[in-house]
């Protein structure tokens, strides 16, 4: 790195002058080499500021030993600069600032510190780097007497650091830096001039080999993440720490990772090479003193950190388990926990797919109508010679009862078979204990397919009974898309996307408890689950195309029970039905007596 010119031509009266001048000078430069250190100026001179640290007071780079070897890589000469990869809560922000203010003291030069918008870099300016400057006395001294101080523009003797976001590619493409440090990178703005880190590179051109760049981030998409792909181009380095049993060294490693369904036992990762399972506590003992980087390639110029949140000394196991058990059965923050949790790119090749066998194995017997049940939903789907139909009961919570899944044959060109649904419709639930009973609050008809007219006829003259008509959507829509009139005037029709409610759908089928969104079927046989509803039910597999989007892929003949189930969720969306007003109605339900209601067990004959 460029060296400041600590010495002066000294021109002593005498020969005193000239040896104390000498021996101040011999010591302040000695000082200065060893602060060109960042880790020795950070230990020496930084202080954590509270509104932006978890813990405020003195740096202590102990704290986190896995960023000493990239801060003092950053510095080494022949080194072109630094990528992290990093896990969310590992230090990397302080990282970021404590380069900034070695900077500022010890380096001064032209720095250029870039985040994804404009909007991101006044913020990271005013909540990490003002306070920074304001705590740590060096650096309070040093931009004090600072004339050419703002929000995106902090000048020092000898520098300046300038804050930008990168929507403004003329931004980044002008003026010569020394130092470029880019936060975030995949979420950097590609505009027509090109890729800001291209643009970004060429403005350290001048500078030579005192030039450094810092590039950090949380990955995204496998083989389309900036950051990913800055890692493969660097060193390719690996935190290691020893097994507490043979010593071998080994990375901290999610699928090595043991931990009980529910989240209530201390997680364990074992050890590849011993097999021997240990608990954090454990494998931290030293607080990961004995930890050391082990790079790939060497003969790189861009030294690289990859690292997991399972390193932080912030969080705990047993939380990041938690947070994965939270996100599991979601596509979108299963994602999100791989790539801020985990540092791993998203392979969009991961499909999601429920087993048919296990929730039919989960079966069991319980009333017509469940105690618990507050609103019946009914939906339909139209083939060219059936009805496809289920009923679902809805509780606190959003849990659920299937209360019957039917097929109801006819030729859906005839009225006769239309009419047949309003026995459907109409049906009474009735509780045997204490004789409670209800009806439908509300049923949807999907009028796709070839019988859209039909299903109009059918639909008009009934919306007054929340019968409706509905029409999915596909791609990124909500759930509920609201409702409009057809263009014939015949009725109101409702629009969902499919594929964010069989999301919903995939999410709770996944849970495996009673209680909150949990699915409960029944196994008496006059209700129709048998092997093949579940098929049907489970009969999309669940991913994410190369647009980052949720799509569904069947991997069966049939799907028409996923598209009910789907249905019906929206159904209560679109008729207002959420937790609360469930709440409601299970408190208005009167407390009356049990008695003994005799409910016809045979075939349903309705």
């Amino acid at each position: 790195m460029r060296r400041l010119n600590l010495w002066r031509e000294l021109k002593p009266k005498t020969e005193k002058k000239f040896i104390e001048k000498m021996t101040k000078a011999i010591k302040e430069n000695m000082v200065k080499k060893l602060l060109m250190n960042i880790v020795l100026w950070a230990d020496t001179y930084r202080r954590l500021s509270g509104e932006s640290s978890a813990e405020e007071g003195d740096f202590k780079i102990s704290r986190t030993p896995y960023l000493k070897e990239p801060l003092e890589k950053f510095t080494e000469d022949g080194v072109a600069g630094i990528v992290l990869m990093l896990g969310s809560q590992l230090g990397k922000s302080e990282t970021l600032n404590n380069i900034v203010g070695w900077i500022i003291h010890i380096n001064q030069c032209p720095t250029m510190l870039v985040q994804p918008t404009e909007t991101l870099a006044e913020e990271y300016s005013k909540e990490r780097i003002t306070p920074m400057l304001r705590d740590t006395p060096v650096l309070a001294n040093i931009m004090k007497n600072s004339r050419d101080n703002s929000i995106k523009f902090k000048a020092f003797p000898g520098g300046f650091l300038s804050f930008r976001g990168t929507g403004a590619a003329n931004k980044l493409a002008s003026k010569p830096i020394c130092i470029a440090l880019c936060d975030e990178i995949d979420r950097f703005i590609i505009t027509k001039e090109g890729d800001p880190i291209t643009l970004i590179k060429k403005r350290l051109q001048t500078f030579k080999d005192d030039a450094r760049l810092f590039l950090s981030g949380t990955p995204t998409i496998k083989g389309r993440s900036p950051i990913e792909n800055e890692y493969l181009n660097s060193t390719q380095g690996e935190w290691h720490i020893p097994c507490p049993e043979c010593g071998e060294y080994t990375t901290f490693s999610w699928d090595r990772m043991n931990f009980t369904e529910d989240g209530e036992n201390e997680p364990t990762m074992q050890c590849p090479i011993c097999e021997t399972r240990n608990t954090e506590d454990i494998w931290k003992a030293n607080g990961q003193k004995d930890g050391k980087w082990i790079h790939k390639d060497l003969n790189k110029k861009m030294y690289g950190y990859k690292l997991s949140g399972l390193a932080s000394p912030w969080t705990t196991w047993k939380k990041i388990v938690a947070e994965y058990l939270e996100k599991k059965n979601d596509i979108e923050k299963l994602k999100a926990f791989y790539n801020t949790v985990l540092a791993e790119t998203w392979d969009l090749d991961y499909k999601e797919v429920v087993g048919h066998e296990e929730l039919f194995n989960r079966r069991e017997r319980y009333d017509e109508l469940p105690e618990e049940v507050a609103v019946i939903a009914l939906a339909v789907d139209c083939q060219d010679n059936w009805f496809e139909l289920e009923y679902v009961g809805y509780g606190k919570k959003m849990e659920s009862w299937g209360l019957g899944a039917h097929r109801v044959m006819g030729n859906l060109s005839e009225t006769s078979t239309w009419e047949k649904l309003d026995a459907y419709i109409n049906k009474t639930f009735i509780n045997s204990k204490t004789g409670r009973t209800l009806g439908v609050e509300v049923t949807v008809i999907d009028t796709g397919g070839h019988f859209t007219d039909e299903a109009y006829d059918f639909i008009s003259p009934r919306q007054d009974r929340a019968v409706y008509g509905i029409k999915g959507i596909g791609g990124n829509r909500p759930g509920f898309n609201g409702s409009k009139m057809t263009k014939c005037g015949r009725i109101n029709l409702i629009s969902f996307g499919v594929n964010n409610l069989k999301s919903t759908v995939y999410a709770r089928l996944l849970i495996g408890k009673s209680g909150e969104g949990y699915c409960h079927f029944s196994s008496n046989p006059k209700d129709g689950y048998d092997e093949e509803f579940f098929k049907s039910l489970t009969g999309e597999a669940k991913k994410i195309n190369k647009l980052g989007n949720i799509i569904f892929e069947k991997i069966r003949p049939r799907n028409e029970n996923l598209d009910i189930r789907a249905y019906i969720i929206g159904a209560l969306m679109a008729a207002g039905i959420d937790e609360e007003e469930i709440e409601r109605i299970l408190n208005a339900i009167p407390k009356t007596q049990e008695k003994q209601v005799e409910i016809y067990k045979g075939e349903i004959d309705i």
